[in-house]
């Protein structure tokens, strides 16, 4: 019965409650005692390496009680969504009650929009040190302060929409902007269940554990990391797309919603990229149906929507007298994907063996990841890796194993689609345990051992078609 599902949920419920009040106080006592962001010493840096530890372990117990006597019905028990949701709301709202605890990318947003929206210039030709006597400069990363806004023009637009309504209350910029990513997050949820929700019980499963995860709660809520805006879109882009082939519904609007979808994911951050291959691999797989014009047509005109989507984000800061530094500003973030090769203080086989300036290393790191690359997107050519995983598994996962500078809110791009199959959810609970402390390298590799000793390989429950093959949710429209 769904009893054995509630009499689990519902004290790590009350639980849950009492731990992100602890790191409330936690986070209130690092702000009122004039510490970083994340905190790197003190009383505050040890209350909440032990706070990781005690989430992640946590959380992977709690998953594993969850997922061994989950109730086949369990997607269509109302009191089982109730709690869902209840706990997500209240999480959140404890968590952007306080500044953000582990990083300041937040304020970077708001500054890029205050250029905007305060001076009005534009965020892609001035970069923050324009603006010295700016009393929200202090707020901001000190080695991005000589370089312009390197986000997209969507996530910028979006940013300045924002400050417009805040002005110069920066509490409430703050506020405003975490609040964006709870609706962002709830919506991606919402998304995640639509696409599970005829799999026997994995559709609630998979939300709660989405949810309720630490690592998406502290990331997209605390931090409010324009990640979470980029997931709601790209999950949007791929749930039309599966539907491709849904009998009375329009396959021109199917495929043009989910391209325009794509194309506004990639204009918030230029990591959508690696998605795009993957969307084209399932508009193939999808299409085989299709002949001729009923295949193309739908196609072209998402194209030329995405070209439309394209002006229409770049049209308010265009600037034709200074397009070489526009050009060079959306160049930045693609520059700024050296960080898979670049050993910083988060890495884990950089920070301990390789010295940042050994370029061979990166050389090395770089061949590896291309043919890994390669090797993963053949195989997904002959259907033996899920297609909505060339985007996100691959690229992660190999990321962090080849020993680079890996932020923890990456993470938020890959998890939710770890979610869409039964078998990869033990991976998702390792990756979340590996992210969650990758601000504290040690804890982060002892909290991946507790995760690898307590493998959670459940038995698949797919559904099965007619022919007797297990399906895929994105193969399958409803």
């Amino acid at each position: 019965m769904f009893t054995d599902s509630l009499l689990k949920v519902k004290p790590y419920l009350f639980y849950l409650c009492v731990l992100y009040s602890a790191f409330f106080l936690i986070g209130l006592l690092n702000f009122t005692s004039g510490g970083t962001t994340p905190p790197s010493s003190g009383l505050a840096y040890w209350l909440l390496l032990f706070w990781m530890i005690l989430a992640g372990i946590s959380f992977i117990f709690f998953a594993k009680s969850l997922l061994g006597n989950a109730h086949p019905n369990l997607n269509q028990a109302p009191a089982f969504l109730k709690i869902i949701w209840a706990g997500f709301f209240l999480f959140s709202f404890i968590l952007i009650l306080i500044p953000p605890v582990l990083s300041q990318d937040l304020y970077n947003y708001i500054f890029s929009a205050r250029i905007g929206n305060g001076y009005e210039l534009n965020p892609y030709l001035y970069h923050f040190n324009f603006f010295r006597s700016d009393p929200f400069l202090e707020t901001t990363i000190a080695n991005w302060r000589d370089q312009v806004t390197p986000y997209g023009p969507v996530w910028t637009s979006f940013s300045m929409m924002i400050t417009r309504l805040a002005g110069t209350d920066l509490p409430l910029n703050l506020f405003l902007f975490r609040l964006a990513n709870i609706f962002f997050i709830a919506g991606s949820g919402l998304i995640l269940f639509r696409i599970l929700e005829k799999k026997a019980g994995l559709a609630s499963r998979s939300l709660v554990l989405f949810l309720w995860n630490p690592l998406i709660l502290l990331e997209g809520i605390s931090s409010g990391h324009n990640e979470a805006a980029l997931l709601f879109f790209l999950l949007a882009s791929f749930y039309f797309l599966s539907r491709k082939n849904s009998k009375g519904v329009s396959q021109y609007a199917l495929t043009v919603f989910s391209f325009v979808f794509l194309a506004i994911a990639f204009w918030i951050k230029y990591w959508a990229v690696f998605f795009i291959p993957a969307w084209f691999f399932l508009w193939w797989r999808e299409g085989q149906k299709c002949r001729g014009t009923a295949r193309c047509a739908p196609t072209l005109l998402a194209l030329v929507a995405g070209i439309i989507v394209t002006l229409v984000a770049w049209a308010p800061f265009w600037d034709w007298d200074h397009w070489p530094a526009l050009l060079s500003s959306v160049l930045i973030q693609a520059g700024r994907m050296d960080y898979p090769f670049y050993f910083g203080s988060g890495s884990l086989i950089g920070f301990w063996l390789v010295p940042e300036t050994f370029n061979l290393w990166r050389v090395l790191c770089l061949g590896l990841w291309i043919v890994v690359s390669i090797v993963i997107f053949v195989r997904m050519i002959r259907g033996k890796i899920d297609p909505y995983l060339f985007g996100s598994a691959f690229f992660f996962f190999f990321l962090f194993l080849v020993a680079t500078w890996v932020q923890p809110w990456y993470a938020l791009i890959i998890l939710p689609f770890l979610l869409l199959e039964e078998k990869y959810l033990g991976a998702y609970l390792i990756m979340s345990a590996l992210f969650l402390l990758t601000y504290f390298v040690p804890a982060g590799v002892v909290l991946f051992g507790v995760g690898w000793v307590w493998r959670i390989n459940p038995s698949p429950t797919l559904p099965l078609t007619r022919e007797g093959v297990a399906t895929s949710p994105l193969s399958k429209g409803d």
